[in-house]
């Protein structure tokens, strides 16, 4: 009977001291600092234009638009080289047989493609 007893009582001093674990922690979390941090951190993260998820999109909006900007820069060199190319008149008889199959009257001209 004693044992039953010391078991019932050790449960009902867990119990209070859950209880009371639980309070003291109501406490410190419903303290209206702790809510006002809270809530503007939920304002902070995800409501508004300057709200990290926002910031998080733009990023990667940046990311793609300089990647884009990368391959038109690589595409503006290779059009001024031919530029450059083209500037010659020797070299711009050779464009424009190679690249738009241009030739003279007497020629003929024999696209063999591989």
């Amino acid at each position: 009977m004693y044992f039953c007893v010391k078991n019932f009582s050790l449960y009902i001093y867990r119990l209070m001291d859950k209880q009371q674990i639980w309070l003291k922690i109501r406490r410190y979390v419903l303290n209206k600092y702790i809510l006002a941090l809270l809530i503007f951190g939920i304002v902070y993260f995800f409501i508004g234009d300057q709200s990290m998820l926002n910031r998080i999109r733009r990023a990667y909006q940046i990311h793609e638009i300089e990647q884009q900007s990368q391959t038109y820069r690589e595409e503006i060199d290779g059009i001024e080289h031919q530029l450059q190319i083209i500037q010659h008149p020797d070299s711009l008889e050779k464009f424009a047989r190679e690249t738009y199959y241009m030739h003279t009257p007497e020629e003929h001209i024999y696209v063999i493609e591989e």
